[in-house]
């Protein structure tokens, strides 16, 4: 016996009134019941190997073999849930729209979210209105519906009212109700829902978070809050790049807060250092609050790309819905990874200073008066010179500090081994039992001595967040934004400043930032020349330049400074200068080739007249053609020479042979009327 042979003929027409889905459904599991049903002995080793291939438990095969054999219908294999409308038979009773409101509404009211409580109150209202009482009308009908025998107008069994709106969207509107849209919220989707498969830079999502310290920044009295927003990569779990803006106090009384611009500035320098793929779709997952960006720069980005880049928002259907595109309200569960990870940052800032706790109930008690000795310090640093301002220390950080100490931690978190990300891959460390060593990788393993190897123990480990982008990194082709589109995403951070010896240089904070170029064709001649530069708001790498005009001209990178420790860097700077140098001076000769030539001659026609008037001595030898004398070199050696004579005629007999030697030698200038020369 097959699956259909079990469907009365009467009946077939009903089979062919459900869903493609709800007919797939009753296939499976109705070959697995009647497969099962067929077995001599040995059922529950039947019941475990269906279990396996239709993905569920045990007890769920072993409650439809029972129903199976409770009842023999075929119903029992279809599932309601995909059946489908027409299946129900319910086209032939049209539902007013008010009357649907009303019973929704109406099942709304039950606190405890008893539906079947709130029907019985629908059926007491509709009885009390054919006996006459129109202030228990329903709304949708001027007349009462006439009851079709069941006790109910024809169509309004509970069954059935309960059927005129999905499952999920009926279970969220009770929850939205009932609890409010926390509650709801939990009935969404995230999106997506696997690591497994992802790619890196697949989906990046963009959050805002609240640090939970203050930090002191210079011009304002009163420590303030930090705020962070950051970028995050799905596959990999990495948070890729951050900014931070302190909550300052403005002049109309409200707080200067994340931007728009900050967001842009994240894209920005995300886009810098990682690119874009080049054979799959990059989605930056915004919201629609703070972390967002318009249409306008969305659109750029996309056509720019070669629709690689798609700025979305996730979806209250779990989906990811375009920038450009309308779309009524977002859903923060689309970026539930990220939310989660704040967590963890939280967890690694608590032992920075300036901490404010997590809540007004879990303030510092030291907070209130770290905030009066700040405040106390800063007036009072006003009155200090420089070497002594740089000697107090203060229980906040600074801008620039917390920039840093964030970055830190950043780095240990995505180079954390101890997590239970999805999907990431085992690695296997070594060390040999008996030595004080720290655990290898599993490369090394090829560079020891082969009789060593028995010593050999291995550790399993998760793959870091970290090595995990590197390896999802290689898999893939990257390409950049054009750098001219750049300044549009830098809206905050630009300065104006003209080119000095080749360098872009300005003061950021007290600290003196200088770009060049990355190679001679980006190079600017003009020296003087005004540039606008844009650049990141913090330890920016590097700088867009344009014209007066607002016209891209050039991406310049930061000059570095070496320490003087790595001797490598030292090393190749210095040989990067003195290629520099050589084809500078290259240059330079091709290019004054007649004026050097001019003042060789010049120099030696001095000279020769100055041994004429018998002021220096005469050259041994003539100068070689392509001796090079720097200008007034001629003039220098006869004054030099004047002077050994003069000294020579007034200085007293010498006391004996060192002495005079010492007096030829050096040319010592000791008479005062001579030092005109």
């Amino acid at each position: 016996m097959n699956a259909f042979d079990i469907i009365p003929p009467h009946e077939s027409y009903r089979f062919g009134k459900l869903s493609a889905r709800a007919k797939e459904e009753y296939g499976k599991w109705a070959e697995a019941i009647l497969r099962i049903a067929e077995v001599k002995s040995g059922i529950g080793k039947a019941i475990t190997e269906w279990a396996s291939k239709l993905n569920c438990t045990e007890g769920h095969v072993r409650r439809k073999f029972d129903e199976w054999r409770t009842k023999g219908s075929w119903e029992v294999f279809v599932n309601k849930a995909l059946a489908g409308k027409d299946w129900w038979e319910t086209d032939d009773v049209a539902f007013p729209e008010e009357f649907i409101t009303h019973v929704y509404g109406l099942f709304g009211r039950n606190q405890r979210g008893k539906c079947l409580t709130q029907y019985r109150v629908l059926i007491r209202d509709w009885r009390a209105w054919q006996r006459g009482d129109l202030t228990r009308k329903i709304p949708g009908y001027d007349t009462p519906p006439q009851d079709c025998g069941c006790g109910h107008p024809d169509g309004w069994s509970y069954r059935n009212l309960m059927r005129l709106k999905p499952a999920p969207q009926r279970r969220l509107e009770m929850a939205l109700t009932h609890q409010g849209v926390a509650a709801a919220m939990k009935l969404l989707p995230p999106i997506p829902g696997s690591r497994v498969g992802a790619r890196f830079l697949e989906y990046v999502t963009i959050d805002d978070v609240w640090q939970d310290r203050k930090i002191i920044v210079p011009g304002y009295g009163s420590p303030v809050r930090l705020l962070q927003m950051g970028a995050m990569d799905y596959a990999s779990g990495v948070y890729l790049k951050f900014g931070l803006r302190p909550e300052l106090p403005t002049d109309d009384g409200t707080r200067e807060r994340l931007k728009e611009r900050d967001a842009k500035e994240l894209i920005a320098l995300m886009l810098e250092e990682y690119g874009y793929p080049q054979d799959y779709v990059m989605h930056i997952i915004c919201e629609r609050g703070t972390a967002t960006i318009r249409e306008a720069d969305a659109r750029a980005l996309y056509e720019l790309s070669g629709g690689r880049i798609k700025v979305c928002y996730t979806s209250m259907e779990g989906g990811l819905v375009l920038v450009w595109q309308e779309s009524s309200t977002g859903n923060s569960r689309g970026k539930a990874w990220h939310e989660s990870w704040h967590n963890l940052f939280h967890n690694e800032m608590a032992s920075l200073p300036g901490q404010v706790g997590k809540d007004n109930e879990h303030q510092p008690m030291a907070l209130a008066a770290q905030e009066k000795e700040a405040r106390s310090m800063t007036t009072l640093s006003h009155f200090l010179s420089p070497e002594q301002k740089s000697r107090l220390k203060l229980p906040f950080s600074d801008l620039t500090q917390a920039h840093w100490e964030t970055l830190a931690v950043v780095a240990r978190i995505n180079h954390r081994r101890e997590h239970d990300c999805e999907g990431f891959d085992q690695l296997l460390e070594w060390k040999l039992s008996g030595f004080d060593m720290p655990p290898q990788s599993e490369s090394a393993l090829a560079k020891i001595d082969p009789a060593m190897l028995e010593k050999v123990e291995y550790f399993p480990r998760l793959e870091t967040p970290w090595e995990r982008l590197l390896k999802l990194r290689a898999q893939a082709t990257f390409s950049r934004i054009p750098s001219w589109i750049l300044p549009r995403f830098y809206e905050d951070d630009h300065a104006v400043k003209p080119i000095e010896g080749g360098r872009y240089t300005f003061t950021k904070r007290g600290k003196t930032l200088v770009f060049k170029p990355a190679n001679p064709e980006d190079a600017l001649p003009e020296d003087g020349k005004k540039y606008l530069g844009y650049c990141a708001s913090i330890d920016p790498q590097v700088i867009h330049l344009t014209g007066e005009d607002g016209a891209f001209v050039a991406t310049w990178v930061r000059e570095g400074r070496i320490s003087r420790h790595d001797q490598q860097a030292l090393a190749n700077a210095i040989r990067e200068k003195t290629s520099l140098l050589n084809q500078t001076a290259a240059t330079v000769r091709r290019q004054q080739r007649d004026f050097i030539e001019g003042e060789e001659r010049r120099i030696r026609d001095n000279v020769a007249v100055l041994a004429e008037a018998g002021l220096i001595q005469a050259p041994g030898a003539p100068l070689a053609q392509n001796e090079v004398l720097t200008p007034g070199a001629a003039a220098l050696h006869a004054a030099t020479q004047i002077k050994v004579d003069r000294a020579k005629q007034a200085a007293p007999a010498p006391a004996d042979d060192c002495t005079a030697q010492l007096l030829a030698r050096e040319g010592k200038d000791l008479l005062p009327e001579d030092r005109s020369y």
